[in-house]
């Protein structure tokens, strides 16, 4: 993106291009204040997929090594998008934070001095990120994430993440684990 945008901290077509085709993790880091980050989160983005448990992995340790602690974050979006009843809105939250549940109890069992906590979304995870920022360090996604990394790396995650001094982690391909 040239020089001047890199000064604001976006991140250029060609750092977007490495994160999405490497074979190994990428990490995009922004900013970095070590009294700052000692409150932050460490947050995994997963989804119902195989990658997913290879990203919580990852996170998990990232966490671990940091002493941070954890925010399991699940996105999920209604089928039918004209519909915007609160109640289903929350029915949905519900199911999706025990599905997170059941999926972390191992590894609660694992890391138990680790601060693990599942969070579902209604929407997107930049709209989580957005509201958010300033409590994360260190975002982890998955390579073949849904709404690609791309979107984190763009515009739409630079809006998302402004002012906030969270690094990115792109996990590798799930197909190498």
């Amino acid at each position: 993106m040239g020089l001047n945008h890199c000064a604001q901290g976006r991140v250029g077509s060609t750092a977007a291009a490495l994160a999405s085709s490497t074979r190994c993790p990428v990490a995009v880091v922004r900013g970095h204040d070590p009294l700052h980050a000692q409150r932050q989160w460490v947050v995994a983005e997963v989804d119902e997929s195989a990658a997913g448990d290879g990203v919580l992995r990852r996170a998990l340790d990232e966490a671990q090594l940091r002493d941070a602690p954890l925010r399991v974050l699940m996105a999920w979006r209604s089928r039918y998008t004209d519909i915007h009843d609160a109640t289903a809105v929350a029915d949905g939250n519900r199911l999706a934070h025990a599905h997170l549940d059941r999926r972390l109890a191992q590894w609660k069992k694992r890391y138990p001095d680790l601060d693990v906590q599942a969070v579902a979304v209604h929407g997107s995870t930049l709209n989580y990120l957005s509201k958010n920022a300033d409590s994360i360090q260190l975002l982890v996604v998955g390579h073949e994430r849904t709404q690609g990394v791309a979107a984190l790396l763009g515009p739409p995650g630079y809006a998302a993440l402004h002012g906030a001094n969270c690094s990115v982690l792109i996990c590798e391909p799930h197909n190498l684990w």
